[in-house]
């Protein structure tokens, strides 16, 4: 493991270099693989968050169909003028339509409390703090710089995901 930088001439005595030494702090590799786990918990948000969009645009189908449905049983019994067994598929439509409603609602709730994204973008947050320091005192490329600071850019702001998920 690479040791720590510790300036020699600011006039540290022995035992504080020795302390800071055992001090181990976060160096490029530490922060490569903090960065490789929230790019993977972003890609985790974003593979979860498509699913929801499928489920809610299934429900939503749902919802249109039973309620064409609805429609086309009340156009039918005004029409035929027979109330004796028209009831029961208007009840349980107006059921079916009620409970696909309300797993809607749920749908909404579950994909605006997206804990994944939340860390994720707590965790790139977390890497911006210390990056710029961990860069300069390991003397990385501007190359490496500018790469890590487009990878840190592809996350949403922790203060807006932290918000996003107290609003839903």
């Amino acid at each position: 493991m690479p040791r720590p930088y510790i300036p020699e001439d600011d006039g540290l005595d022995l035992q504080e270099v020795r302390r800071l030494r055992d001090w181990q702090l976060a160096d490029g590799h530490d922060m490569e693989n903090a960065l490789q786990a929230a790019e993977r918990l972003l890609g985790e948000a974003d593979e979860r968050h498509r699913h929801e969009e499928n489920r809610t645009f299934t429900i939503v189908s749902l919802i249109v169909a039973v309620g064409l449905s609805l429609a086309a049983s009340l156009f039918a019994i005004r029409s035929l003028s027979s109330l004796n067994l028209a009831g029961i598929p208007i009840f349980i439509s107006s059921i079916v339509l009620f409970v696909l409603v309300r797993a809607l609602q749920r749908q909404r709730r579950r994909m605006a409390h997206d804990y994944t994204l939340q860390l994720s973008a707590e965790l790139a947050s977390l890497i911006g703090e210390v990056y710029i320091e961990i860069s300069e005192r390991e003397q990385w490329s501007l190359l490496r710089r500018q790469s890590t600071r487009l990878r840190l850019n592809a996350f949403p702001q922790y203060d807006d995901v932290r918000r996003r998920v107290s609003d839903g």
